[in-house]
């Protein structure tokens, strides 16, 4: 497995599985073409929220 988790949290993320305070999603293929990653994907999310943020400005960027 892959753990991608943000930077300087506020917590420290567990990355040694899949149970982390932050309840990270795991993703087994790409979502833009369907093909299956070599390893799962553990997603962490930020104590801030911040990836709400970011996925805010990626759908503004693409509605312009």
């Amino acid at each position: 497995m892959i753990h991608v988790f943000p930077i300087g949290d506020e917590r420290e993320h567990e990355t040694e599985s899949t149970m982390c305070w932050c309840g990270p999603h795991v993703e087994w293929n790409d979502p833009e073409t369907g093909e299956a990653y070599a390893e799962a994907l553990v997603i962490h999310h930020a104590a801030d929220h911040r990836e709400v943020v970011e996925e805010a400005e990626r759908i503004l960027k693409e509605t312009r």
